[in-house]
């Protein structure tokens, strides 16, 4: 079985043998260029030859001027670029020797939170086991779980009555005479109305059966609020029995030194952080001179720019052409000798080219790898994988998705898929759910972890509130029934 920590090292050492052979990519690259540039200043100084032949055969009395001066300007230039490609190297040595150091402060911070950990999570235990023997715990403890559940009961049956009284309205709210006389809240103090609308408004009451009807009506709208206010005060008594006894265990875990133990465990965790995000810069730095290196073994720097702008004016001056051309067409063995190097040259350039264009695809994809890598890395210990305890459950299928992976075989999802899929964390002696942590709001408790969440101890719907007079009703109709009330509207009155 593989280790969390185990599995980490091996992530770590597929980072560094990536490196490595980006290096030994990149140093090949540095050479390719530069010997594109000695065979630029070669073919440079075979035009140079033939240019002196040619003035030599035609006797003429001045020498060829400029190409040499020429070549001086881009061994120059090429130095400059070497000395800036040694500085790059110099950092990225320096650069691995500090990672190596940042490694094994991260391995002694991780120590030291594992050891943080297993002694708060001992002493968790025993403050828990010592709760278990203390009866005023225990009847808080089973007060809490009382009204936890009383409160869960209550708002149960609030949103209930409020879904049945939606339901059971709407055959009041069906019936236009009934509604009519409620909108004008006949049979109550705020009833209104002249003396014949009063005479009539009665007889229709007396006819649907309205007041047997309104009692109900009332009874039905009223119910639901009084059940979410009764579940308001339960849930706050609840309330009051949690945090009573969360405050027991808070003053227990103070008591018994595990607070104490708690803040240690988190300093090492931050120290652990802190390790981590020094890796993590420490991996940008290094990224960065390898793209300035591979910027520069591939010629694009300024340096190699300006070489190769300078030597191409230089080389393609008319004169150097014409004087080339002149060569080829003289019967001199000479000019055939120089001619079969430039050709030579020309060969040998453009295979170098090709090299160096395939390097740089090979360095493109090495560095996409490292950077893949290093991002594994860095979502691997955010997510505490190395954490103590933490295992998979096949050590040689880590190893061989990890050897996919590098070999383009797998991605980065799949294998993260496969990690979490194989990873499996030991328990702790500890219980994150003990006393007050087993309300699903948080815990005191270290290993229950996090912040406290939104409390579980339910709160009661809300009732909307209809005031009188406040519902549609639509053209009057008969012969509706309403239920529960009684009564039936249709006929004479």
């Amino acid at each position: 079985m593989t280790t969390g920590r185990q599995a980490l090292g091996t992530i770590q050492g597929a980072i560094t043998q990536e490196q490595q052979r980006l290096g030994e990519v990149e140093r090949r690259m540095s050479e390719a260029s530069r010997r594109l540039a000695e065979l630029d200043v070669g073919r440079g100084e075979a035009i140079e030859a033939l240019a002196r032949l040619r003035l030599e055969h035609l006797e003429q009395g001045r020498a060829a001027h400029g190409v040499a001066d020429a070549d001086a300007r881009v061994l120059a230039m090429l130095e400059r670029r070497q000395d800036r490609i040694d500085a790059l190297h110099a950092d990225l040595e320096r650069l691995a020797a500090t990672v190596v150091t940042a490694e094994a402060e991260r391995e002694r911070v991780a120590d030291a939170l594992e050891d943080a950990e297993a002694v708060l999570d001992a002493a968790e235990a025993t403050t828990q086991a010592r709760l278990e023997s203390d009866e005023a715990y225990r009847t808080a403890r089973t007060r809490a779980k009382e009204d936890a559940r009383t409160a869960d009961h209550a708002a149960g049956k609030a949103a209930q009555s409020a879904e049945e009284r939606t339901e059971k309205e709407r055959a009041y709210h069906d019936d236009p005479l009934f509604m009519y006389l409620w909108r004008r809240r006949f049979g109550t103090s705020g009833y209104r109305a002249w003396a014949p609308i009063r005479w009539l408004d009665g007889k229709v009451a007396r006819h649907v059966g309205y007041e047997g009807a309104r009692l109900n009506y009332t009874r039905l709208r009223e119910l639901p609020e009084r059940l979410r206010e009764h579940a308001e005060r339960v849930a706050e008594r609840a309330e009051a029995a949690h945090a009573a006894l969360e405050a027991l265990d808070r003053a227990a875990r103070d008591a018994d030194g595990v607070s104490a133990l708690e803040a240690a465990r988190d300093e090492a965790a931050t120290a652990l952080a802190t390790a981590d995000e020094r890796l993590a810069a420490l991996a940008t730095d290094s990224d960065a001179a390898h793209e300035a290196l591979e910027t520069t073994a591939r010629g694009e720097d300024d340096d190699y720019r300006e070489a190769l702008a300078f030597l191409a004016s230089e080389l393609g001056r008319d004169d150097l052409q014409s004087l080339r051309r002149a060569a080829l067409a003289t019967p001199f063995p000479d000019d055939d000798a120089i001619v079969a190097r430039l050709l030579d040259l020309e060969r040998d350039r453009e295979t170098t080219d090709a090299t160096l264009r395939e390097l740089k695809e090979v360095a493109a994809r090495n560095r996409e790898r490292v950077r893949e890598l290093e991002r594994l890395r860095a979502d691997y210990t955010r997510q505490r994988m190395d954490r103590p305890g933490s295992t998979f459950a096949d050590g040689t299928l880590v190893a061989t998705v990890l050897a996919q992976f590098l070999q383009g075989a797998m991605t980065r999802d799949a294998l993260w898929r496969v990690l979490e899929q194989q990873r499996r964390q030991a328990p702790q002696r500890s219980d994150p759910t003990f006393g007050s942590g087993g309300f699903g709001r948080g815990s005191p408790w270290s290993s229950g972890g996090g912040a406290p969440r939104a409390p579980s101890i339910p709160r009661p719907p809300s009732i909307p509130r209809t005031p009188s007079g406040g519902f549609g009703g639509g053209g009057f109709r008969t012969g509706g029934r309403i239920g529960g009330g009684g009564f039936r509207t249709g006929g004479k009155f």
